[in-house]
């Protein structure tokens, strides 16, 4: 009995560090990611519409360009997308000639780039304007 016991961790243990248990692929917490090789410039935007959610922020139109063409590509593995990041406040939602985006931004700056092929990527926004 004790032998059987002692496979049993044996075998948990190495499953556990070969990352082939599926509790430790759930700590990533992005784990669909995908790093954005180039961002959609502003002057290829055809249509733009932009739903702001929180009722304290709005964006406008020309803002958003503007923090668009500042914005940051994350890695998906990049330790700034463990950082408290608040809750969504701006759904924005543009067509280019490339095809139809969707990002989502967060009140700490974090926004997530739907792409036409249905990929996500992280960005980071400066919301300050430094």
């Amino acid at each position: 009995m004790k032998i059987k016991y002692q496979l049993k961790i044996i075998i948990i243990t190495i499953l556990f560090m070969s990352n082939y248990l599926y509790s430790q692929k759930s700590f990533e917490i992005y784990s669909n990611l995908i790093f954005i090789e180039k961002l959609p410039m502003p002057y290829e935007i055809i249509t733009l519409k932009i739903n702001n959610i929180y009722s304290k922020r709005h964006l406008s139109k020309l803002e958003f360009l503007i923090l668009l063409s500042k914005a940051k590509r994350i890695q998906p593995k990049d330790e700034k997308l463990r950082s408290w990041h608040y809750s969504s406040w701006c759904n924005i939602q543009f067509l280019t000639i490339f095809g139809s985006y969707e990002l989502k931004l967060y009140l700490g700056g974090l926004g997530f780039l739907t792409l036409p092929d249905g990929k996500t990527g992280a960005l980071l926004f400066d919301l300050n304007g430094k």
